[in-house]
């Protein structure tokens, strides 16, 4: 990931994602898709992500055809359309995988351009 790309800075992004809030140990997940992703949080379009915020929830992120990532994360706001979502936890290997994702995006829209 380029050094100096700071962690809020929001990349349009689409990952499947499916949301678990814990409930009585049945973990039901809420289908969605990110709309934009960094190394801190993203935005998640889900019409079953009816959860205000504040609330904590695990986010497991498709990154590829096989590899995925599972990240805790509060919701810090929501609209019509899906949640905003902070990540909380990540730990060097998450954020490295997520960094790995976001360079190849940004590198992709780039040769896109020219």
């Amino acid at each position: 990931m380029d050094r100096h790309m700071q962690p809020d800075v929001r990349v349009p992004v689409c990952l499947p994602v499916r949301l678990y809030r814990h409930a009585r140990d049945v973990r039901a997940p809420a289908p969605g898709a990110t709309r934009d992703l960094s190394l801190d949080g993203a935005f998640v379009t889900s019409p079953q992500a009816p959860w205000p915020p504040g609330t904590t929830l695990e986010c497991e992120l498709q990154l590829d055809a096989v590899r995925s990532v599972v990240v805790a994360a509060v919701v810090t706001r929501r609209t019509t359309d899906g949640i905003g979502v902070r990540f909380a936890d990540c730990g060097d290997e998450v954020l490295h995988r997520l960094a790995s994702v976001l360079e190849q995006e940004v590198q992709r829209r780039h040769r896109r351009s020219r």
